[in-house]
């Protein structure tokens, strides 16, 4: 991990063992999905749909025990497990299902 390759070796301390760390350059294209609001680039197309809700205010996932929304599938399960521990105790809301798939 030293020597060529065109990196640079850097020394970081990790439980007081070096661990060497190649600096490699990555062509720009490989950022190819491109923010049309603002400068954000990832290389991944559901990084950048996730990040453009946060510009539009978006919240396409939905509890189906309460009114909440979220614009992100990570937080609505978080919100599910705080808050909804037991679902059967929550029938008597009820709500319009989202569009979007469960996948836990």
């Amino acid at each position: 991990m030293s020597g060529g390759g065109g990196g640079t070796a850097l020394g970081t301390s990790l439980g007081g063992s070096q661990y060497p760390i190649e600096a490699v350059r990555v062509p720009d294209d490989y950022r190819r999905f491109v923010c049309p609001l603002c400068p954000y680039k990832t290389p991944r197309k559901d990084l950048l749909e996730g990040h453009v809700r946060t510009h539009t205010g978006d919240k396409p996932f939905s509890c189906p025990f309460c009114p909440y929304q979220s614009a992100d599938r990570s937080n609505l399960r978080r919100h599910r497990l705080k808050n909804h521990p037991d679902p059967n105790k929550h029938s008597n809301h009820q709500s319009q299902p989202s569009s979007q798939p469960w996948h836990f």
